[in-house]
Order: C-alpha cells, then sequence, then structure tokens
C-alpha cells in the first residue's frame, strides 16, 4: 500500500509535465488523404454554359404594321366589324427622320411621337423573343410626361403582346404573318335593311 502512495504522485507529477509540453508543441495533424484529389482530377470537368446573350434591337428592325387578334376556341384570329377599320399599329418615320405610331382603335385613330424605342431579342425556352418599350408623347398633349409602353415579339411564334395602346393588353400579328392567322368577317347583312 506504501508502494501504491508512492507511485501515485510520481504518475500525477509525469501526467502533469506531459500536458505542458504537449500545449506548448504544435499539435500534429494527420496526413492528408490525396486519393479522392487524384480521381477528382481524371473526371473532366464541365464547362460552365454562358448565358444566352441579348442583343439590342433598332426601331428599323421592327415590323411596322401590326393586327389585333381576336381569341376564338382554336387559338387566335383577325376579326373584321363591318363598321371600323380593324384595330392596328402603324409605325412610320416622319418627314423630320423621327418616328410616329399610330394607333387606329377601330373608328378612331390616334398619332404618338415616339420619343424612345428599347428593345431587345433573347432566346427564351429555344424561341427568339424580343421585348421593350416604346416611350411615347402624345402631340395633342404636349406638356404630359412622356408614356411607356411594354411589348413582347415572339418571332417564332410569329405574335405580339402590346400593353397600353389599347384599354387592355392587345395580341397581334405583323403584316408579314398575317396571312398565318385565320380572319372573319362580322355577318353585315344588318346593313342593308338601313
Amino acid at each position: 500500500m506504501k508502494n501504491c502512495l508512492l507511485l501515485l504522485p510520481l504518475a500525477f507529477i509525469f501526467s502533469c509535465s506531459g500536458n505542458e509540453a504537449s500545449q506548448n508543441e504544435d499539435p500534429v495533424l494527420p496526413e492528408k488523404d490525396t486519393s479522392m484529389a487524384l480521381v477528382a482530377d481524371t473526371i473532366p470537368k464541365k464547362e460552365a454554359k454562358e448565358e444566352p446573350s441579348s442583343k439590342k434591337v433598332s426601331i428599323e428592325d421592327f415590323p411596322k404594321k401590326w393586327y389585333v387578334l381576336t381569341p376564338n376556341e382554336d387559338g387566335y384570329m383577325i376579326f373584321h366589324d363591318c363598321e371600323a377599320e380593324d384595330q392596328q399599329i402603324w409605325i412610320e418615320k416622319n418627314e423630320n427622320n423621327g418616328w410616329e405610331i399610330t394607333v387606329v382603335y377601330g373608328q378612331d385613330s390616334q398619332e404618338f411621337k415616339l420619343v424612345s424605342f428599347e428593345a431587345e431579342e433573347e432566346e427564351v425556352e429555344l424561341m427568339q423573343v424580343v421585348s421593350g418599350q416604346f416611350i411615347i408623347e402624345n402631340p395633342r398633349y404636349p406638356d404630359a410626361d412622356p408614356e411607356i409602353y411594354d411589348f413582347m415579339w415572339n418571332k417564332d411564334e410569329q405574335f405580339g403582346r402590346f400593353e397600353g395602346f389599347f384599354n387592355e393588353p392587345a395580341m397581334m400579328v405583323d403584316e408579314a404573318h398575317k396571312s398565318e392567322y385565320p380572319e372573319k368577317s362580322e355577318n353585315c347583312d344588318y346593313l342593308n335593311d338601313m
């Protein structure tokens, strides 16, 4: 028992002195396993996909005549009223080399001065889409602030969506693709009874 009592303080001294030494020394880190790094280096790296870039579209490249499309059971059609002109948008260069927009509402029309045209074309779900804004002024109200009307033109599906020109956003087709939509005329027999 006396031997045990003598050994106990010695064990305590040696264990404490060992901790002081280990606290002053740099810890030994285990060696790094490089086997996974070697495997990772042999796997071909995927190239980062480039985001599709957009390109600016000028007013010169934008269709100049658009017709309102009317929904029907098969999609859309061009509807001809008896007593009104087809609803349309015309974009024309004026004598001052500026641009004007004429909106035909049916029986009435309104001209606007095109202050700015901003548009970009990009690929959206594998289709070429042009979206942007017309910034216009109404010459009848020269002191009024310019108005901004958004549009989207799906070049592949051959339709556009124009906001602001009519009471509600209008689905439209440009003149070059007008023949790809069915046309229907209103029954005008009632005009013969007048």
